[in-house]
Parts: structure tokens; sequence; C-alpha cells
């Protein structure tokens, strides 16, 4: 049972703390299929970071880490 528990917390934080460049990914696979005047055109990981982070708040990297904590710490609801 704490076999269970550790890898519950193991892969909560590792989603919490990837979940910036998680963001990163999802923004750079959506880029490439908008118009594009709509296009952002990030150079890479770090430019992206420091944009969205500079146009939304540095909380905006954790966009949708509640879902992304409980997919990849397997945590099964309902």
């Amino acid at each position: 049972m704490n076999k269970i528990a550790y890898a519950l917390i193991g892969g909560s934080i590792g989603a919490f703390i990837s979940n910036p460049a998680d963001l990163a990914m999802v923004k750079f696979q959506n880029d490439g299929v908008l118009k594009k005047k709509a296009r952002k055109n990030y150079k890479n990981l770090f430019d992206c970071l420091f944009r969205l982070s500079k146009e939304n708040g540095i909380s905006s990297l954790w966009k949708g880490a509640v879902a992304n904590i409980i997919r990849s710490s397997g945590i099964c609801i309902g």
C-alpha cells in the first residue's frame, strides 16, 4: 500500500513540475493549425514560456495542472 501512495505522490509532483513544459508543447502544436495572422510563432520552449508568463502572468503556466496531475498520477475518479 505504501508503494501505491508513493507512486501517486511522485506522479503528482512530477506532473506539477512539468506542467509548464506540457502547456508549451500544446501551444506549439496548436500554433501550427492556426491561420497565419493568429499564429504566435514561438521560437523555442523558453520563448514560449517567457511570452506566456509575460502576457498572462506566471500562474498561467499552471493552467490545467489539476487535470494533468490526475491524469499523470493515475487517480481514478468516478
